[in-house]
């Protein structure tokens, strides 16, 4: 994926978990992860940390490290499909270089 192709797919995942979190928390909130406390995160802490990650991500594009910025766009993704805020085909389209049609 190019640079801009991947800010936009953080981007489309970040607006899909931020409306989740609105509805079902009544506001955005964006953490990182405590990972030494605990094994599971809530739903919320989960979604939180997908902000937190995706803004981090954004980072790693600028420094060029975008092999990172994949992987973390990567695991957002599928905390998004794990909650049902998303498909697998939406990140196909998301994640496809422009121009190219999804063929199943």
């Amino acid at each position: 994926m190019k640079s801009t192709q991947i800010l936009s797919a953080l981007e489309n995942v970040s607006e899909v978990i931020k409306q989740y979190q609105i509805q079902n928390f009544g506001e955005v909130t964006v953490s990182e992860a405590q990972r030494h406390l605990q094994k599971q995160q809530s739903v919320r802490e989960a979604t939180s940390h997908v902000l937190w990650m995706n803004e981090s991500a954004k980072l790693f594009v600028e420094n060029n490290s975008l092999n990172k910025a994949q992987r973390w766009l990567s695991f957002g993704q599928g905390v998004a499909w794990n909650q049902g805020l998303s498909s697998i085909d939406d990140f196909r389209h998301a994640n496809m270089p422009s121009g190219v049609l999804f063929a199943k």
